[in-house]
Order: C-alpha cells, then structure tokens, then sequence
C-alpha cells in the first residue's frame, strides 16, 4: 500500500477554493504516475473529512476518473 499525505493550504491564509485545487493537483499527479482511479481513495476527518468528499465532486466536475472509495 502507498499513502500520500496531502498537506494542503488552510485558510485564512489561503481562502476557500484554495484546498480544493491543491486536491485536484495532487490527484492528477497520482493519476499521471500511473495509479489507477478505483485504487485510490479519499479520506479525512473533521475539515479532512469535508475535503475528501468535496474534491471527489470537484474530480466528477472535471471529469476526472473517480477513486475507488472516500472515508469521511
């Protein structure tokens, strides 16, 4: 199993959408490394939580493929 961590912008610093693009970044990266969708997942707790959920929208949006699974 491989686990990538993202440490992604917060706000105030950096205000909303900021964390969704840096979610959307680090996707299509795995993606582009050759990681298939339904291998990978989303997960999160508290505002982690929220973001798993919202990046997933945001990659149906794009049209990117969806992960596997999101925990919340």
């Amino acid at each position: 199993m491989t686990a990538c961590i993202l440490h992604y912008r917060r706000a105030p610093e950096h205000p909303f959408p900021a964390q969704i693009e840096d979610a959307v970044a680090a996707y299509k990266a795995l993606l582009a490394q050759g990681f298939d969708a339904k291998n990978i997942l989303t997960a999160g707790d508290s505002a982690g939580g929220n973001l798993a959920i919202a990046s997933v929208l945001k990659f149906r949006d794009l049209g990117l493929p969806l992960p596997g699974a999101v925990i919340a």
